[in-house]
């Protein structure tokens, strides 16, 4: 496990809150780029490493959506030329196509991210202190789903064992199908009672309950906490005083470059390499640790 899947799910939540809002907002070409290798690097470093397969889609729907806009976008006046059908294909709807492909697919990185760092157990908690019941009744359907599925194919492969769960005809294999989901709810049934009996016993419902976990907010997390709500809170201000503002169409026009842009620029590459960072640093204080030793 990383460091920065170590991490309190407040500091974990923040993060993804962030870095994903800012990616499906942010249309400058420099934003989007900074957003991209922040992602891909996080991603391989502090997350883990993606498999082939994901890579290659993703690299699929990067060509795909990249060539099917300026087909169907033909804004711009930069005229490079004429499609058969007779419409214009602009320099504009290209750039904007390759940047629209880079946001998708940056915001595909980052909450495959999202959906690896932050367990069940994290979203668990952070939805216990805001909405217990809604908490609760969020962990039951999250147990629910695969065991219900679970049900499923073993009362079917049982059905199977004495002859009843192969038919030919349409008609026998919907009579199998509400066979087999019929015993699943009726067994499902039974549980919830089953669950609703300990959950009483276990004091569910009483006033002055408290709760166990496993999470802690340390001085480290404090100290990331702040650096991402400071660093996002700069970057917000540079948007609404217009310094990373970018528009495609009619044609490109680009917000001038000053100390001040760059500086959001800045801020925006360290806020997406936020979790290289937490690694990074923490490699360094373990070496340091083992020095001492």
């Amino acid at each position: 496990m990383t460091e920065f899947k170590k991490m309190h799910p407040i500091v974990n939540f923040l993060f993804f809150l962030f870095a994903i809002g800012f990616a499906m907002v942010f249309t400058h070409p420099l934003c989007l780029a900074l957003s991209f290798l922040s992602a891909v690097f996080s991603r391989h470093f502090a997350v883990g490493k993606p498999k082939a397969k994901s890579v290659i889609y993703t690299a699929i729907l990067f060509i795909s959506a990249s060539l099917i806009t300026p087909l169907f976008s033909h804004e711009g006046v930069t005229i490079l030329t004429y499609l058969p059908s007779g419409n214009p294909l602009t320099a504009e709807s290209i750039l904007y196509g390759i940047s629209a492909s880079f946001m998708l697919i940056t915001a595909l990185i980052w909450f495959s991210s999202f959906n690896t760092v932050m367990t069940s157990d994290k979203i668990v908690y952070l939805a216990g202190r805001l909405a217990p019941s809604l908490s609760l009744v969020f962990s039951m359907c999250l147990r629910f789903v695969p065991r219900f599925v679970s049900q499923i194919k073993k009362i079917a492969l049982a059905r199977k064992t004495y002859g009843k769960g192969s038919p030919q005809r349409l008609t026998e294999r919907i009579k199998d199908a509400l066979a087999v989901l019929s015993a699943a709810v009726s067994i499902s049934l039974e549980g919830s009672i089953e669950t609703a009996d300990s959950m009483k016993c276990r004091g569910y419902g009483l006033s002055h309950r408290t709760a166990y976990t496993n999470y802690r907010i340390s001085s480290r997390d404090v100290f990331w906490i702040f650096w991402i709500l400071c660093l996002s809170a700069y970057i917000i201000i540079g948007k609404i005083l217009g310094q990373i503002n970018f528009a495609y169409y009619p044609y490109i026009k680009s917000a001038p470059m000053n100390f001040y842009t760059a500086s959001v620029f800045l801020s925006y590459f360290l806020l997406g390499a936020t979790p290289v960072i937490i690694e990074i640093k923490e490699a360094q204080r373990w070496k340091a640790l083992k020095s001492k030793i």
